[in-house]
């Protein structure tokens, strides 16, 4: 996997947890990015 694509889905994980009132639509929407990626680089 491209290292820089990974930290970017870091970033954007770690946005998404420290906003309390997306938090539960965050993870619906990590669960699918992270299912995405692993289907992409698989």
């Amino acid at each position: 996997m491209d290292l820089y694509l990974y930290q970017s889905i870091i970033s954007v994980l770690l946005t998404v947890f420290r906003q309390q009132k997306t938090r539960q639509m965050g993870g619906f929407f990590i669960c699918k990015s992270l299912e995405f990626v692993f289907h992409a680089y698989s």
